[in-house]
């Protein structure tokens, strides 16, 4: 299993093809055979691996152990089996990263039930300050977003770049249902990542209009800048979230007050929706910042 979470496979791993295992056997090793019929949902292999004395916490080159493996892979019984041999639920790789992590980045919520119910800490963190939450509620694993919050993961928990599991929620398609959830849960709308970035921020990029008007609902302050001195508003390229924005701050004046003072116009929308509000659609954007980086704080 690899120490790295990418933001468009979840968490595909390799299995030693390039490293060698932590107890120097190489690629061929042991551990490394044991982390990938873990993975695999090989059982075989794991219990005649197991009998021959292959550590069960033994560590490929990046610390990552077969129980993550077996977690990434949602092997629930090979899981049960290594802990029945000492496998260490607690156990983390280089990069912080923990069994429960796996399994919340994979959606597998008999394991991630299974692991909470056996010790593993659901406010653990990597070593850039990412949690299960985090990874669950950026693939828009409903469910096991809420097993995480019951069993007292924290909503608000935030990233060294100050990224919370609701901003990694809001930019997605299809993920209301994990918005509201950490909503309901207390998230703050108005968390902003060090970049002054916000959820709302974040929808109105994406062209999220249903949970633009959830975030807003829950309070979101549509006047929040970021470090640019941009808003929401500034951010969307979509019509009808542009309009809801408009609307929530007090009829387009952001658009409007530019055009006033021949400044640019806002920064994500049409050209045509620009003529429409009156500000001059070629107007240069000094300062432009680019947009946040999907997922760069969640690399593990």
């Amino acid at each position: 299993a690899a120490a790295a979470f990418d933001d468009d496979e979840e968490g595909e791993e390799g299995e030693g093809e390039e490293g060698e295992g932590g107890d120097g056997e190489g690629e061929d090793g042991p551990i490394e055979e044991l982390l990938g019929a873990a993975e695999d949902g090989d059982g075989a292999s794991v219990a005649r691996l197991l009998a021959a004395g292959v550590d069960p916490n033994g560590t490929d080159e990046s610390g990552a152990t077969a129980l993550m493996a077996a977690a990434q892979g949602g092997n629930l019984a090979i899981g049960e089996e290594l802990l029945a041999a000492g496998a260490d639920p607690h156990a983390d790789d280089e990069g912080g990263a923990t069994a429960l992590m796996f399994a919340s980045l994979g959606g597998h919520l008999p394991v991630v039930r299974w692991l909470l119910d056996n010790g593993a800490d659901p406010t653990a963190a990597t070593v850039d300050g990412n949690t299960a939450l985090v990874f669950a509620a950026m693939h828009g694993h409903l469910a096991v977003v809420g097993e995480l919050l019951e069993s007292g993961a924290d909503p608000n928990a935030a990233s060294e770049e100050g990224r919370t599991a609701l901003m990694a929620a809001a930019e997605r398609p299809d993920n209301l249902g994990v918005v509201e959830a950490l909503l309901a849960e207390g998230a703050d709308p108005d968390s902003a990542s060090e970049e002054g970035i916000t959820a709302l921020m974040s929808a109105a990029e994406a062209g999220l209009l249903p949970v633009v008007e959830a975030l807003l609902s829950a309070g979101a302050d549509p006047r929040a800048k970021d470090e640019d001195g941009d808003t929401a508003l500034d951010w969307t390229k979509d019509r009808a979230v542009a309009k809801r924005l408009e609307r929530a701050m007090g009829g387009g004046k952001p658009a409007r007050r530019a055009a006033e003072k021949g400044g640019a116009p806002p920064k994500g929308l049409s050209p045509t929706r620009v003529a429409e509000l009156g500000a001059d659609p070629r107007a240069a954007q000094p300062g432009n910042a680019a947009a946040l980086d999907r997922a760069a704080a969640l690399r593990i």
